[in-house]
């Protein structure tokens, strides 16, 4: 019996996850008045790949790390974002 692939991604694809993100909720529209996304909006696509690794491989962490990892660094952008546009350096 063979073992369960991996879910293999790259910190790398997750930032350009994650700038396709953020495009596509500007153009959307965002009721934000700093135009900033939220959180929810921002990593939607890594919060559902998280989920649906653990659903695939009952729950096993280990397994999704590597999802994990790709949804905290989206996180780590929308957080030094949001902060710019706190202090009114995003444009």
């Amino acid at each position: 019996m063979s073992s369960p692939a991996l879910p293999t991604t790259s910190s790398s694809s997750s930032a350009r996850a994650a700038s396709e993100n953020a495009a596509a909720v500007a153009k959307a529209g965002d009721p934000n008045k700093k135009g900033i996304p939220t959180l929810h909006d921002y990593c939607k696509s890594e919060a559902r790949a998280s989920f649906r690794c653990l659903e695939d491989h009952s729950y096993d962490r280990q397994i999704c790390r590597d999802l994990f990892q790709d949804y905290q660094d989206c996180k780590r952008v929308w957080q030094v974002m949001r902060k710019k546009a706190n202090r009114g350096e995003l444009e």
